[in-house]
C-alpha cells in the first residue's frame, strides 16, 4: 500500500465471482486535489467495470446525480437539450 496521506478510505468485501454492484461511501478527511486508487487486500484477479463517483448531495436530490454547483450552472444557461449528464460532461471536455 502507498504511504501517501489518505484523504478517505473504505473497504468493499467481494462476495461473488459474478458481476455485482458494490457501493461504498468515501468521506473526505480534508479538501485537496485527489485521485481514486484501488488497492486489493489479497492476491488474485479483479475485473472492474464502470467505477463511478457521485456526491452524496446531488442537484435536486437525484440519485447518482451531478454536483449541485455544476448542475445549477448548466440549468442557469437554459440548455435546450434533453441529454444525459454524461453526454453533457463529455461535450464539455472535447
Amino acid at each position: 500500500m502507498p504511504t501517501a496521506p489518505y484523504r478517505g478510505e473504505t473497504t468493499v468485501t467481494v462476495s461473488s465471482r459474478s458481476w455485482k454492484t458494490y457501493k461504498a461511501v468515501l468521506t473526505a478527511k480534508a479538501s485537496a486535489d485527489t485521485h481514486l486508487e484501488l488497492h486489493p487486500q489479497s492476491a488474485g484477479e479483479i475485473e472492474l467495470d464502470m467505477i463511478s463517483l457521485f456526491p452524496q448531495n446531488t442537484f435536486k436530490g437525484r440519485k447518482n446525480g451531478l454536483r449541485p454547483d455544476l448542475a445549477q450552472t448548466l440549468a442557469d444557461i437554459h440548455l435546450a437539450l434533453s441529454v444525459s449528464p454524461v453526454v453533457v460532461l463529455l461535450m464539455e471536455t472535447v
